[in-house]
């Protein structure tokens, strides 16, 4: 079993999620379970690393270049040696997460579970991180004087 913090990169103060995952499952697998867990909707293009050697589900990228995320677990990715990962979320917006293993559990067996976390996580199609600050402000202080996109 998996401890993994996943923070959204660049926003303060930060909005996390700490999960316990299975060790077995793919980062296809991980995917989903993040997006759960933010409350995204699974809208957008995703991918793990870096964008000039994505892995994500090559169907919905339709190229060549794409590693499936299906047939890696996190276990070959995520070890006490090399326990961060980059995981992006819609190209528009440009949401990075940061996934570190936090803790492995040898004995450990339950299903999937958020055992922790702060804030709600923004908006999908907000505006990145910009768009989002635009809103937390509005939301402050509305009304007329506030000349933001929202």
């Amino acid at each position: 079993m998996y401890q993994l913090k996943i923070t959204i990169n660049g926003i303060t103060p930060p909005i996390w999620r700490r999960l316990l995952v299975s060790e077995n499952i793919t980062r296809y697998k991980l995917h989903h379970i993040i997006q759960e867990s933010f409350g995204w909707t699974n809208s957008h293009l995703y991918f793990f690393g870096e964008i000039d050697s994505k892995i994500g589900d090559p169907l919905l990228w339709d190229d060549k270049e794409t590693t499936p995320d299906g047939l890696i677990k996190i276990r070959n990715v995520l070890v006490p040696d090399n326990s961060t990962l980059n995981y992006t979320y819609d190209m528009g917006d440009n949401w990075v997460h940061t996934i570190e293993l936090e803790q492995v559990y040898q004995e450990m067996k339950t299903k999937r579970k958020c055992i922790g976390g702060e804030r709600r996580c923004p908006p999908e199609d907000c505006g990145g991180i910009p768009g989002y600050y635009q809103i937390l402000e509005t939301l402050k202080h509305p009304g007329p004087r506030n000349t933001g996109r929202w």
